[in-house]
C-alpha cells in the first residue's frame, strides 16, 4: 500500500449534457492507498471543488465518505471548516450524519460523513426513474430532511446531487440528505478560480437573495425546495437560461419556464410557483407549511405527517 496526499487528476467522461451536471474526473488513488495515514481509500472522484472518496476511516474503522476542498484559498477552507463544525449535530432520520471534520498534512480542509449506499437523485431524475407517486413521496422524505435541519438551526443548502435514494427497485425508497449546514463554495460574483463545475452545481438552486449577496434564511431552503419539488414531477428544472448570465437573470426575475411548470399538475405547479416567489415574505412561511400543502398528493398521507 502507498502512503500519500490527494493525487493528480485524470478527466472521466461527462455524465450528462445538461450544465447542471459536471464532468466527473477520477482521482489517481487506488484502492488500498492511505490517505495522510488516516484513510484507505475505496474509490475517489473529484470534481473542481472537491475530491470525493469512500474510504475506511483507520480511526473508526468504519467505511466513511470523505470530502476534501480543493482549493488552497484560506478563506473559503476557513468558511468550509466553520460549517462542517456547526453539522456535527445529533443523528437525523433524514440527514447523512457528519462523523468528523479537520484538515490533512497539505492543509487541505476534510469532512467524513457516515457511509450511505445509495443513487444521487440527480442520477435518478436524469434516468426518468420517477413515477408521479414516486416522486411525491422521496419529496415529503427531503422535505422531512429539511425540518429536520432547521430544527438543528442549520440550512439545508439542498441540491439534487446532495439526495441520496436508497433501495430504488422499490417504491418506498428512503431518502437521506448530505451536505446539511455546508454552504456552497460558490456564488455568481465571487466564485473560486477553477470551480466552473461547482458553479454550475449549485447556482441553479440559490434563491435571488443569495444571488445578491443579502442575508437569507430558511425560505432561501424554500426555494431550492421549490426547484427539486419541479425536477423530480417533470424531470428538468424550472429555469432554463442556456447560459450563466442568463440563468441568473431569469432566477432573478424570478420567471420560470411555463412550457416546464405546464408539465406539471395544475396544483403542484401552483405549490411550485409559490416556493419560487422572488420575495422570500411570499413564499411558504415554512416547510411545515409547505409539507401541508405538498401531503395532499402523496400516496400515503402519513408520510407528510409532523414529525417531533
Amino acid at each position: 500500500m502507498t502512503t500519500l496526499s490527494r493525487g493528480t487528476t485524470l478527466i472521466d467522461e461527462p455524465r450528462g449534457s445538461d450544465p447542471g451536471y459536471c464532468e466527473v474526473e477520477v482521482v489517481r488513488i487506488r484502492g488500498g492507498d492511505i490517505l495522510d495515514e488516516k484513510f484507505v481509500v475505496i474509490h475517489a472522484a473529484s470534481g473542481d471543488a472537491f475530491d470525493v472518496m469512500t474510504a475506511i476511516d483507520l480511526r473508526l474503522d468504519a467505511r466513511v465518505a470523505l470530502r476534501v476542498v480543493n482549493t488552497d484559498i484560506p478563506e473559503v477552507r476557513a468558511r468550509f471548516l466553520r460549517d462542517a463544525g456547526a453539522s456535527l449535530r445529533p443523528r437525523s432520520e433524514f440527514i447523512v450524519q457528519p462523523l468528523d471534520y479537520g484538515t490533512l498534512s497539505d492543509g487541505a480542509a476534510y469532512l467524513v460523513v457516515e457511509y450511505v449506499d445509495g443513487i444521487e437523485l440527480s442520477e435518478l431524475i436524469l434516468r426518468g426513474q420517477f413515477s408521479f407517486e414516486r416522486a411525491m413521496a422521496c419529496f415529503l422524505q427531503i422535505c422531512q430532511a429539511v425540518i429536520q435541519a432547521h430544527e438543528m438551526g442549520l440550512r439545508a443548502y439542498l441540491r439534487t446531487k446532495n439526495v441520496l435514494v436508497q433501495d430504488v427497485p422499490t417504491s418506498a425508497a428512503r431518502v437521506k440528505v448530505t451536505g446539511i449546514g455546508i454552504g456552497p463554495l460558490v456564488n455568481y460574483e465571487g466564485h473560486i478560480p477553477g470551480s466552473h463545475a461547482e458553479l454550475n452545481q449549485s447556482l441553479p438552486y440559490l434563491a435571488p437573495e443569495e444571488l445578491l449577496g443579502a442575508a437569507s434564511d430558511h425560505r432561501a431552503d424554500i426555494w431550492a425546495l421549490g426547484i427539486v419539488l419541479c425536477e423530480v414531477v417533470t424531470g428538468r428544472r424550472p429555469f432554463q437560461g442556456g447560459s450563466v448570465p442568463e440563468l441568473v437573470s431569469q432566477i432573478l426575475l424570478g420567471l420560470p419556464d411555463n412550457s416546464v411548470l405546464s408539465a406539471a399538475p395544475i396544483g403542484v405547479a401552483r405549490i411550485i410557483s409559490r416556493c419560487l416567489q422572488r420575495e422570500p415574505r411570499v413564499r411558504f412561511e415554512s416547510v411545515y407549511a409547505l409539507v401541508a400543502a405538498v401531503s395532499e398528493f402523496a400516496p400515503d398521507p402519513r408520510i407528510g405527517e409532523r414529525r417531533r
